[in-house]
């Protein structure tokens, strides 16, 4: 679902193998129809409280989103994850002007060391009534190579 949604809007990458993928949303994305909010709905189940209770930062003004990056389990560990969040900023690099702000919500404190060797920086944390936190994190356009000047 939300890869179709990221697909029709945004920009999605797969890996050639289909073992990882990345979906990023521009900052003018049309809010989903209420069917397929239903849909998030239930897909959370008894887990939605938690999600929609949390109170968490809004981004900057005109910053892409990154809603999803995945890795099958057996691919993890090698890279791939890092590789993909670099491909989606160079696309997105090609598309607005080069060091276009992303921001990104996290839950995994793994993958938070993922997003910042990619030169994201962690904004806010948020704790869940869970237990879980929420890590707000946003692209440092100067980090990595990236630079807002071209």
């Amino acid at each position: 679902m939300y890869l179709g949604y990221a697909l029709d809007h945004g920009v999605v990458l797969v890996t050639t193998d289909r073992c990882g993928v990345i979906a990023l949303l521009p900052p003018d994305v049309p809010a989903p129809d209420e069917q397929f909010q239903a849909e998030v709905a239930d897909l959370h189940g008894d887990r939605l409280a938690a999600v929609t209770g949390a109170e968490t930062p809004a981004p900057p003004a005109g910053a892409w989103h990154l809603v999803t990056l995945g890795v099958r389990p057996g691919s993890q560990g090698k890279g791939l994850g890092s590789s993909l969040v670099r491909a989606g900023l160079a696309v997105l690099d090609d598309k607005t002007p080069p060091g276009a702000l992303v921001a990104l919500e996290t839950s995994d404190d793994r993958n938070v060391m993922i997003y910042e060797r990619v030169g994201f920086v962690v904004t806010a944390t948020t704790p869940v009534d869970t237990g879980l936190v929420v890590h707000s994190m946003l692209r440092d356009p100067g980090a990595d190579g990236l630079s807002t000047t071209g």
